[in-house]
C-alpha cells in the first residue's frame, strides 16, 4: 500500500501540474507553490519527532498485541511506557502546532504581502492553510504512534485514500475556479480521512492509552530515550528544507511570483522523476540489511551496484523526456514555456537532481548498516546551498540558484559522498580478526 500511495502521487503529479497550468495564472502559480514551501517550514517545529515516536512505539509494541476490542494488551510496563510516549509526544506536538500557527502565519503573511503588489486574494486561503496545517501537525504524533504499534498496512491504506482524495480535491477546486483555495481544501481532505479513521476505529485504544493508563515519570524519559535520536532527525529534516524548499520563497521575494512558479512546477516534475528512479534503491533497503547482518558482502555489492545502474538509467530516461518536452514547449511557444524554467536552467535542475539520485543511493546503502555517517555532509550541503542561493538569487535569479544547487550537490554530495561511501564500505566490510 505504501508503494501504491507513492505510485499514485507520482502518476497524479503531472496531471496536477496540468490543472495548475490550465486554471491558475502564472502569478497565482507562484503564490500556490510558495504557499507549500512556506508551510513546509513546519519541519523546524516538528524536528523529526514523528519518526522517533514511531521507532520508540515499535519497540514497546514488540511484546504487546491487539485484542478483539481494538485495545492493546500485554505486560503493564510496556503499556505504561507506550502511554508515556503518547502523553509526551502530544504535549510536544501541541506546542509545535501552536508555534506553526503563531509564527508561520504572520511570517508568511508579511513575506507574501511584499511580493504580491497589494493583491489580497491570497490572504484568506493562506490563513486557512496555516490553520489546517497546524492541526495536521498536531495529530501526526498519534498517527506515528499507531503506525509503530503494528498498524503499518492499515495506515498505508489510509494514506493511499488520503492521497487520492487530496488530488481529487485539488483538481476539482481548480476546475470550478476556486484558485488558491485548492491548497487548504486539499489539506482539509487529508484531515477528514484521518479524523474519520481515528474516530471510527481507534478511539478505544486512544482512550486506553490517554485516559486509563497513568504513566509515571520513572517509566520513560524523553531526554534519555527520544532526544538522542531526535536531534539527528531534526538535522536531517531541517537540512532537507534548506536544500529543496528554499528556492521558491527566495525567487518569490527577490524576483517575482512568476519566476517562483516556474521553479515550483519544474521542481515538482524533477522530483517525480527522482521518486520513480529511487524506487529501485529504496525497495532494497530491507534486503541490504539482511545481507549485511549475514556479512554477505559480494552479494550486497552486486545488488547495490546493479540497482544503482538501473536507478540512474531510469532517471536519465525520465529526465530526457522532460527536457524534450521543455525544448518543444519553447520551440512551439506553448503555454507551458512560461510556466516552466527555460531549457538551460531546467537542464541545471535535472543535473543537480541526478546528483541527488546518486547521493541518496549512497545514503541508503550506508544506513542499511544501522549507521548514519552523512550528517556532517548533509549540514554542509544545506548551508552551502542556502547561503549560495541567497547570495545570487536577487541578481541572477533561477539560473544562478540552480548553478549553486548543481555545484554543491555534485562537489559535496557526490564527490565527498563517494569518498565517504568508498572508505566506509572498505572499513566496515573488512574481514573479522580470526579470534573474533
Amino acid at each position: 500500500m505504501t508503494v501504491m500511495a507513492r505510485g499514485w502521487s507520482i502518476l497524479a503529479g503531472p496531471l496536477t501540474i496540468w490543472f495548475i497550468a490550465r486554471h491558475l495564472s502564472p502569478f497565482d502559480q507562484g503564490i500556490y507553490y510558495t504557499f507549500w514551501s512556506i508551510l513546509a517550514a513546519r519541519v523546524f517545529f516538528d524536528l523529526g519527532v514523528g519518526n522517533v515516536v514511531l521507532l520508540a512505539a515499535s519497540h514497546e509494541n514488540a511484546v504487546l498485541s491487539w485484542d478483539t476490542e481494538g485495545k492493546l494488551s500485554g505486560e503493564p510496563l510496556p503499556l505504561a511506557r507506550l502511554a508515556a510516549i503518547l502523553h509526551s509526544s502530544t504535549r510536544f506536538y501541541g506546542v509545535a502546532a501552536l508555534l506553526v500557527l503563531l509564527v508561520l502565519l504572520p511570517v508568511g503573511f508579511a513575506f507574501l504581502s511584499n511580493g504580491t503588489s497589494g493583491s489580497s486574494h491570497w490572504q484568506a486561503p493562506w490563513i486557512a492553510l496555516c490553520l489546517l496545517g497546524s492541526i495536521s501537525l498536531g495529530i501526526s504524533c498519534l498517527i506515528s504512534l499507531l503506525e509503530g504499534c503494528g498498524l503499518v498496512a492499515k495506515i498505508a491504506r489510509i494514506r493511499l485514500l488520503s492521497a487520492i482524495l487530496m488530488t481529487a480535491t485539488t483538481w476539482s477546486s481548480l476546475t470550478v475556479g476556486w484558485g488558491l483555495w485548492a491548497a487548504p481544501l486539499a489539506v482539509f481532505a487529508d484531515l477528514t480521512v484521518q479524523f474519520i479513521w481515528l474516530i471510527t476505529t481507534k478511539r478505544r485504544v486512544v482512550s486506553q492509552l490517554w485516559g486509563t493508563l497513568r504513566p509515571t515519570a520513572d517509566v520513560f524519559s524523553w531526554k534519555r530515550e527520544i532526544w538522542p535520536l531526535q536531534w539527528r532527525a531534526a538535522i536531517s529534516f531541517a537540512s532537507g528544507y534548506l536544500m529543496f524548499q528554499l528556492f521558491n520563497p527566495l525567487l518569490f521575494h527577490f524576483r517575482s511570483p512568476e519566476e517562483a512558479g516556474q521553479m515550483g512546477m519544474s521542481s515538482n516534475l524533477a522530483g517525480a522523476v527522482l521518486s520513480i528512479a529511487l524506487a529501485w534503491i529504496n525497495t532494497k533497503a530491507a534486503p541490504f540489511g539482511n545481507l549485511i547482518a549475514h556479512r554477505r558482502w559480494p552479494e550486497l555489492d552486486q545488488i547495490f551496484f546493479r540497482s544503482l545502474l538501473q536507478s540512474t538509467l531510469v532517471f536519465l530516461a525520465g529526465a530526457g523526456t522532460l527536457l524534450l518536452f521543455v525544448f518543444a514547449a519553447n520551440a512551439w511557444a506553448t503555454q507551458y514555456a512560461v510556466r516552466l524554467l527555460d531549457p538551460a536552467t531546467f537542464t541545471l535542475l535535472l543535473f543537480a537532481t541526478l546528483g541527488n539520485q546518486i547521493w541518496f543511493s549512497f545514503v541508503v546503502y550506508l544506513r542499511a548498516h544501522k549507521k548514519d555517517p552523512f550528517v556532517a555532509l548533509t549540514l554542509i550541503s544545506a548551508f552551502a546551498i542556502a547561503g549560495g542561493s541567497l547570495a545570487v538569487a536577487a541578481r541572477y535569479g533561477a539560473p544562478g540558484v540552480m548553478l549553486v544547487y548543481a555545484l554543491v550537490t555534485w562537489i559535496v554530495g557526490v564527490g565527498f559522498g563517494f569518498h565517504l561511501f568508498s572508505s566506509l564500505r572498505k572499513k566496515w566490510h573488512a574481514p573479522l580478526p580470526e579470534n573474533v
